[in-house]
């Protein structure tokens, strides 16, 4: 049988956008299962949502990449306490841009006052500006691409151990130093580690490493999240 040369290119043509189907679809499983994973150490209720990548695969079927995503949002509630609320969304669109407002009102509806947005492209500066002003009223936005998160750099070997401390820990550092929050060396939210860990502006992380001038022993720092 002889294959015409417009009928080949056709078939290298959907060969091509199936394998970078196949490939985008593995990339949002393992951006799901990596934060299930993050999130799970934050203390939130996620063991029933992992699953493996063949489960991903035939629960994905043939939808369009917008329906996947759009039926991977999820709300996410913490062990304690149970009021805390998460809202987690893979965007249909690149961009956040114009869908902040639609991912409020889903926060909003949802009682969440923390969202995790996972988007293909970076975040304009003018959407970072109002990510930053809604933190100050107490509603937290992270945004990721979907390359950052293939997987969790808290889980890298060369990243040292990030602590989130409570109120009474954070006093007792304050306490123990003799200075106040503001002299505190300050860790900027943006960080990969920061965002892992799902610390916000004013709370304290402990960073544990090696001590480079005593072998065996660990070196304990402070940062305040800024």
């Amino acid at each position: 049988m002889i294959v015409s040369e417009k009928n080949l290119k056709i078939k290298v043509f959907f060969l091509i956008k199936n394998k970078i189907m196949t490939d985008y679809i593995e990339q949002l499983w393992r951006s799901r299962e990596t934060l299930i994973s993050i999130l799970q150490k934050q203390k939130y209720d996620v063991e029933e949502y992992s699953i493996t990548l063949e489960e991903f695969k035939e629960w994905a079927g043939d939808d369009d990449i917008r329906t996947i995503k759009d039926a991977l949002t999820l709300v996410l509630s913490k062990n304690k306490p149970k009021k805390d609320k998460l809202l987690i969304m893979w965007l249909g669109d690149a961009k956040l841009g114009e869908n902040l407002q639609m991912v409020l009102s889903k926060m909003n509806h949802e009682g969440c006052s923390r969202a995790i947005i996972i988007v293909d492209i970076g975040v304009t500066p003018s959407a970072k500006a109002l990510i930053r002003n809604l933190s100050r009223k107490k509603t937290f936005i992270e945004v990721s691409t979907i390359i950052e998160t293939q997987f969790s750099v808290l889980d890298h070997e060369y990243v040292p151990p990030h602590e989130l401390c409570n109120v009474s820990t954070k006093s007792a550092v304050l306490k123990a130093y003799g200075i106040k929050t503001s002299q505190m060396p300050e860790i900027k939210s943006c960080d990969p580690a920061i965002k892992h860990l799902g610390a916000t502006k004013g709370q304290l992380v402990k960073i544990t490493r090696d001590s480079e001038t005593q072998p065996g022993c660990k070196a304990i720092t402070y940062r305040i999240v800024c």
